[in-house]
């Protein structure tokens, strides 16, 4: 089967929450796909792509849940072993936590929702929904990387791709959205999904399908801002290793807009 990677649901809420939940607090972005509640189905490898802020510091989930009230499904942080696709600063901006979690669904749910749980209530979270579909789950993430920095040019140095077919995931979390100021995808690869905000901080994802081979992976945007990556190489379908596409109607790109949260 192909390796094929979908956009589900776009989210934003800059009111003070903890937990939040993609049926309550955090808002469906117009123009997405998924809506405040669905089912996730059998097969899929779902990921959750979260950026928060909270006046105590930089902080992760504690625990990411689907149907948390029914059979819940949890997801964990991706990694490779060694390095996590985690942090809890921005660069020098320390109120910012981001984050990417993962979960293969075996059976498909109930019609439910997200639950993101903190330690402490935040005063703003942004999440983007995706899944992918003929992965190898076994080994799946063969590296994971991480950079910060504060530029308009937002990248990161992967090792050389275990094999050239396996896909690459590209996930960038820029501090501030300064309205219309976009994150770019540059050279070969695509946009998946971008949530702009104009306040706090906002995350796209970006993918390359198969992976290319250039191993200095990044985008850009239009004025200097804080800015983490994480780049992923993901482990492709070893029956059909060459054979890749994406399924998404468009890039999807969602503005959101205050609703009274603090810095």
């Amino acid at each position: 089967m192909a390796l094929t990677i979908t956009n589900v649901q776009n989210y934003f809420d800059t009111d003070n929450q903890n937990p939040y939940e993609t049926s309550g607090s955090l808002v469906p972005t117009t123009g997405d796909n998924g809506g405040a509640t669905y089912t996730l189905t059998a097969g899929r490898h779902y990921f959750v792509l979260v950026v928060n802020h909270g006046s105590g510091g930089g902080a992760l989930p504690t625990a990411v849940s689907f149907d948390p009230d029914g059979t819940p499904v949890s997801f964990a942080l991706v990694t490779d072993g060694t390095t996590e696709a985690s942090s809890t600063a921005i660069d020098t901006d320390t109120l910012k936590g981001c984050s990417l979690w993962h979960a293969h669904v075996s059976s498909t749910t109930a019609t439910s929702f997200f639950r993101l749980s903190y330690a402490a209530t935040q005063s703003c979270c942004a999440v983007v929904v995706f899944y992918l579909e003929g992965e190898t789950d076994s080994g799946l993430f063969v590296q994971v990387v991480k950079a910060n920095g504060t530029s308009t040019s937002p990248a990161c140095t992967m090792a050389a791709f275990n094999n050239a077919d396996n896909g690459l995931l590209l996930c960038v979390l820029r501090v501030g959205g300064i309205g219309t100021d976009q994150i770019t995808a540059t050279e070969s690869r695509t946009e998946l999904s971008e949530t702009l905000d104009t306040e706090r901080a906002h995350p796209a994802v970006h993918y390359q399908l198969p992976n290319g081979g250039d191993t200095s992976v990044g985008a850009s945007f239009g004025t200097s801002a804080a800015w983490q990556v994480f780049g992923i190489e993901i482990k492709g379908s070893a029956a059909e290793a060459k054979d890749f596409g994406v399924v998404v109607e468009a890039p999807i790109r969602t503005t959101a807009h205050s609703e009274g949260g603090i810095f």
